[in-house]
């Protein structure tokens, strides 16, 4: 149930969650934090520019093109 609640937030509402969250966590709890937080921030570099995905080569859409020109 509070994943798919979780899962439902957007980026500034999540923030938020965390932010007041961590005001109630004890010293060892927000130390975890700062690690879990920490993993994600070096393997999983925040980009600014929407990532995208590659369907197909550039060589076979030049091809197909081509096909169609003809």
């Amino acid at each position: 149930m509070i994943k798919q609640k979780l899962t439902a937030l957007n980026q500034e509402a999540l923030q938020d969650v965390i932010l007041k969250m961590a005001e109630f966590l004890t010293a060892e709890q927000y130390h975890q934090l700062e690690v879990i937080i920490g993993n994600y921030t070096s393997e999983k570099a925040v980009s600014k520019q929407p990532q995208f995905v590659r369907r197909m080569s550039q060589e076979f859409v030049d091809e197909k093109m081509n096909v169609l020109k003809e």
